[in-house]
């Protein structure tokens, strides 16, 4: 699952958690209420402190990353303004958590949607997909396809035989990058393989050099 898409899934279910917790648990909905200041800056140092690890760990590079985090900043910055320099708000948010908590969900599935939408149509005017990765020119792919045979060339060692033996597999094939640079599509970086041998691939459990003799047909390891 994509970055984006546990994002979404993290905030449906916690709106789902707050409204069962409405509907099933008594006095839930008013310690919320009561507790609407606590809660609300809880919520905003998390988002501080996990923007902050992602930028110190993963050093964020991609624009749509760089504004989601911006976005995230100025609402957990606002939340922390608002709830200790207006002395009213939090009875308010207290009061009024239910809808608030439902619009907020809105927004953030909305905003995120409409994200993945655009970077789709910019994608498809670049010719990429839908992670930013361009696409393989249909040359290029048959004539991997056609080095192939049209079946997965990852090879493994018999140890029955005493041999290095090519896989069978002739169905599901899909081309794997070897430098995993999915826009570098020249034919010595790519192999053609099944499912279950490209997360083999993408997990480093064969060297690149070997992917590479594979590639050019070279089966005696």
């Amino acid at each position: 699952m994509q970055k984006s898409n546990r994002f979404l899934v993290i905030i449906l279910l916690l709106a789902a958690i707050i409204f069962v917790a409405w509907l099933f648990i008594p006095g839930a909905s008013n310690w919320i209420g009561h507790n609407s200041t606590v809660l609300l800056t809880i919520a905003a140092i998390v988002i501080l402190v996990f923007v902050i690890i992602r930028f110190i760990m993963e050093k964020v590079s991609t624009a749509s990353r760089k504004t989601i985090d911006t976005i995230l900043v100025v609402i957990a910055v606002s939340c922390l303004f608002w709830i200790y320099a207006v002395p009213v708000l939090p009875t308010w948010i207290g009061q009024n958590w239910v809808p608030i908590v439902l619009t907020i969900t809105a927004i953030c599935v909305i905003g995120i949607l409409a994200l993945k939408i655009v970077n789709w149509i910019i994608g498809r005017s670049k010719g990429k997909d839908k992670n930013g990765r361009s696409h393989i020119p249909i040359e290029i792919e048959k004539q991997v396809m056609s080095r192939a045979e049209g079946r997965c060339q990852w090879m493994y060692y018999s140890r029955r035989k005493h041999r290095w033996e090519r896989c069978h597999d002739r169905g599901n094939l899909e081309i794997h990058h070897i430098n995993k640079n999915h826009n570098d599509h020249s034919l010595s970086n790519l192999i053609y393989l099944d499912p279950k041998h490209h997360k083999y691939a993408d997990n480093n459990r064969a060297r690149s050099w070997q992917l590479r003799e594979w590639a050019k047909g070279n089966y005696k390891y």
